[in-house]
């Protein structure tokens, strides 16, 4: 996947804003930042990074350097993509710093080199994952040794991507798949970077729509309906 975007994602015109409607979906902060002078400018957002940033929206990135979007850690993440350009591989990093609004933030952050038609690198790709917000934990860390293999996109990609079952929203859907696979409350918010009480508001909203009065009813409901929709 990282490949595929390093091979993919080109720069042809960095005074332009690039198109990110594929990654709203995701749950987590996307962006692209390419090189002018010999500074790194926003050239591309998804709408959960712009909100979380304080924008409006994301085309109100366009332009901005870490400083103008995150001050407190400015210095660290411009750190990072410099550590990105030099070493010419994707790399992950941890970061703690403040929102806009005060609260803390632990993030991990996997970032990969930004390369033009001409095969330069013109500036960074990252992906960051919310940990930690305020008292509120979304996911667990990945130990050290885990922490250099920890592959965002693998964990963001959800395989149930496409499954959308009728009468539910997306997010809805994606919780009462990981439900019938046998995943926990715990596993399906971290499976999906929300937090438990998050997973149980869709759950609460589905049992409703699907009138089942307990979990194991609503397991065996959602399995029958996967099958109806989903299974030749």
């Amino acid at each position: 996947m990282i490949h595929f975007l390093q091979q993919c994602i080109n720069v042809s015109d960095p005074e332009k804003m690039l198109d990110m409607e594929s990654f709203n979906q995701f749950p987590a902060h996307v962006y692209l930042k390419s090189l002018k002078g010999k500074s790194l400018r926003y050239i591309g957002g998804n709408e959960q990074f712009a909100i979380d940033a304080g924008y409006e929206s994301a085309k109100n990135l366009l332009g901005q350097t870490d400083f103008d979007v995150w001050p407190s850690v400015a210095d660290k993440l411009i750190a990072n993509d410099n550590k990105i350009i030099l070493m010419k591989k994707p790399m992950n990093f941890f970061v703690n710093g403040n929102m806009p609004d005060g609260s803390e933030i632990q993030a991990i952050s996997q970032k990969i080199p930004l390369y033009t038609r001409k095969n330069k690198i013109h500036g960074v790709f990252g992906i960051s994952l919310i940990l930690k917000k305020g008292e509120e934990s979304f996911i667990e860390p990945p130990s050290d040794a885990q922490h250099d293999e920890f592959n965002l996109l693998s964990r963001l990609v959800s395989p149930s991507r496409g499954i959308k079952f009728q009468g539910l929203s997306q997010r809805q859907s994606d919780c009462l798949y990981w439900l019938i696979k046998g995943m926990t409350m715990k596993m399906i918010a971290a499976k999906l970077n929300l937090s438990i009480k998050t997973v149980e508001h869709y759950l609460d909203a589905v049992k409703a729509k699907l009138r089942c009065h307990t979990r194991a009813e609503l397991i065996e409901k959602g399995i029958r309906l996967f099958k109806s929709e989903f299974v030749e």
